[in-house]
């Protein structure tokens, strides 16, 4: 039984091979977050030959030593390490063993930012309505450093249904996305026949289910390194190939909106014309001011 009392138990996985360079870093993201919350930290290694594992068993060891300064909350890391056929196999292998309410997965190059866990928590608690929540993600370099910054974008439930955020329209960056236990569970975690589009096709099927709510809040970078497998756009298209849905004329102009559109005009514009093609398609806000939580419905599609 911890000592502690938490409101929410986040279970964040990690699947890993040969992931030394970096995953002291994201390691550190995840253990250094403070609030009123408990932290179980899966690591799903897929038989790593450099110092991976040494690297996660070394902060396993300083986790299990009672009564660290500085700590706030009680926080745990589980190491599973055997041959998987996948990325996508290793994080259902995760979520597997998870105990918490509040998931999300990260990868070993990736980092969560200061704060991020707290403000997830704190809207998560104070609105049981939101089941799933992307924060923004900003983008580093391999030395860390910042690249740009994070931009809060907005997503409707049913063109995310429809397949075209990640195709035409712009991502939904995994790094940043926390969900409750209930809805992975009823969407029976992701695919493992994909190699690289997983994600999207879980997005899509969270979306039959709820809405994405967007907090405006900075809560994680990715990091862009040279041959990481999202590197591998066309393999990726392919994959979202497999995942059909019946287009309608509406997709076709949306799809043209996005693609061809959205990067060239200015703001005021795109806006008329996202509205124009989506008049009354509800997209949630959540901002954090002063502690307090404020739910807003824009009539943006970019914030």
């Amino acid at each position: 039984m911890s000592k502690y009392s938490f409101n929410n138990k986040f279970s964040i996985v990690t699947p890993t091979y040969n992931a030394g360079k970096y995953l002291d870093q994201t390691i550190r993201s995840i253990v250094s977050q403070q609030g009123d919350f408990e932290i179980e930290h899966i690591i799903v290694d897929n038989a790593s030959t450099d110092n991976t594992l040494e690297i996660a068993k070394s902060y396993r060891a300083q986790l299990d030593e009672p009564d660290r300064a500085g700590q706030t909350g009680c926080v745990s890391l589980t190491i599973v390490s055997a041959k998987d056929h996948s990325m996508y196999e290793a994080i259902n292998r995760g979520f597997a063993l998870a105990t918490g309410q509040i998931y999300a997965w990260i990868n070993a190059d990736d980092i969560y930012l200061p704060g991020a866990f707290q403000q997830v928590a704190s809207v998560f608690a104070a609105m049981p309505e939101v089941k799933w929540l992307k924060g923004t993600t900003s983008y580093i370099d391999e030395a860390g450093d910042p690249v740009s910054p994070g931009v809060c974008y907005l997503y409707a439930q049913n063109l995310i249904k429809r397949g075209l955020y990640g195709r035409e329209g712009y991502f939904i960056q995994q790094d940043s996305v926390f969900w409750r236990e209930d809805l992975w569970k009823a969407s029976g975690g992701v695919d493992e026949s994909f190699r690289l589009a997983g994600d999207y096709d879980l997005w899509m099927r969270f979306a039959e289910r709820e809405p994405l709510y967007t907090l405006d809040y900075p809560t994680s970078s990715f990091r862009r390194v040279s041959g990481q497998l999202s590197e591998d756009l066309l393999a990726y298209r392919q994959e979202q190939q497999r995942i059909t849905r019946n287009c309608r004329f509406k997709d076709l102009l949306l799809r043209w909106f996005f693609s061809s559109l959205e990067p060239r005009l200015p703001d005021w514009m795109k806006f008329l014309l996202f509205r124009a093609l989506c008049p009354l398609t509800p997209l949630y806000l959540v901002e954090v001011v002063s502690g307090t939580i404020r739910l807003r419905k824009s009539f943006k599609y970019m914030d």
